[in-house]
């Protein structure tokens, strides 16, 4: 839209999903439309969801559908640290989803929102496990 100078299409807000969204994607958005952009995260085989509020603050997790644990070498991790997420997912009655690795990295955090909501929150999203890569100092 900017190299076509497109201008006239402004929406009230963006939201995205699937892929990461990197702060410099996150600020051309928001550039290009003139707009909030809320980024969502969701898991691909379970019900569960988390999204970012008008606060920006981290991604409220949909703690309705799914039990989410954060761990790293098979114990939680702290709030702040990053760690593979787990996903039990509590809508799943044909096929249940139980401490499911899906495969991505995440951050919780023990903060709670400014926008009021007691909702747990995911820090950020980090990622897929396979497309991280670990410096051991050598």
């Amino acid at each position: 839209m900017q190299k076509n100078g497109i201008d006239n299409i402004k929406p009230k807000a963006i939201l995205t999903t699937a892929d990461m969204l990197y702060d410099y994607k996150r600020k051309t958005i928001e550039h290009i439309f003139d707009c909030d952009v809320f980024d969502n995260y969701s898991g691909r085989d379970t019900t569960l969801q988390a999204a970012e509020c008008s606060e920006h603050f981290g991604y409220h997790l949909s703690i309705e559908n799914a039990v989410v644990e954060f761990v790293k070498e098979n114990e939680d991790v702290y709030p702040g640290e990053t760690g593979k997420i787990i996903i039990t997912d509590l809508c799943n009655y044909a096929m249940p989803f139980i401490r499911y690795e899906i495969g991505d990295l995440g951050v919780p955090s023990d903060e709670n929102c400014p926008c009021g909501r007691k909702l747990p929150i995911m820090k950020s999203v980090k990622g897929r496990i396979l497309d991280t890569i670990i410096y051991s100092g050598r």
